[in-house]
């Protein structure tokens, strides 16, 4: 949960914190709730089965991808034209 906790500093009640599967853990899920906030994080397998709001979490991961995409086009270097 190390790495989840600098993202909670600024939330707010009424803010979904939505996550992948990866961040799935009762202390996480707690400290989202004390803060007023809603967790979208589907379960993990193996792990107890939470409800979550399927339709946020499918806009998190179309989020997530687009900025995946914008990453690699960034990264690589302008075309040129060369004459």
């Amino acid at each position: 949960m190390t790495e989840a906790e600098p993202l909670l500093t600024d939330l707010s009640p009424d803010d979904v914190f939505a996550d992948d599967k990866g961040y799935d853990s009762d202390d996480l899920r707690d400290q989202i709730r004390r803060q007023g906030a809603k967790p979208v994080i589907p379960s993990r397998q193996g792990m107890r089965q939470r409800r979550y709001d399927k339709e946020r979490y499918i806009h998190r991961n179309v989020v997530e991808r687009f900025f995946n995409r914008v990453n690699i086009f960034a990264a690589s270097p302008p075309a040129t034209r060369k004459r």
